[in-house]
């Protein structure tokens, strides 16, 4: 992902301009690789419930989208990570 369009990432948080930047940089190869990374660490496992599979990276914090760094991210399932974003339907 280029500079520019993480530059703009920041410049725009919760509009709908940064949310179409968001989704575009989670299909980047470059989060990909960082995903994998943490999922890889956590051997595939659930850090929020520890009794499922992790399948999904979540962002403890957004201050560096872009440049996380690993400590940023966590392992976790599909429904913990619905609730860590209080969607827990």
């Amino acid at each position: 992902m280029s500079l520019v369009w993480l530059l703009l990432l920041r410049a725009t948080r919760h509009t709908p301009l940064q949310r179409r930047v968001y989704h575009a940089y989670l299909k980047s190869e470059t989060w990909q690789r960082r995903s994998d990374t943490v999922l890889r660490a956590a051997d595939r496992w659930c850090v929020g419930c520890g009794l499922r599979p992790a399948t999904q990276a979540h962002h403890t914090t957004y201050a560096r989208v872009g440049w996380e760094r690993l400590g940023d991210l966590v392992a976790v399932c599909a429904r913990c990570h619905r609730d860590f974003h209080g969607r827990n339907r």
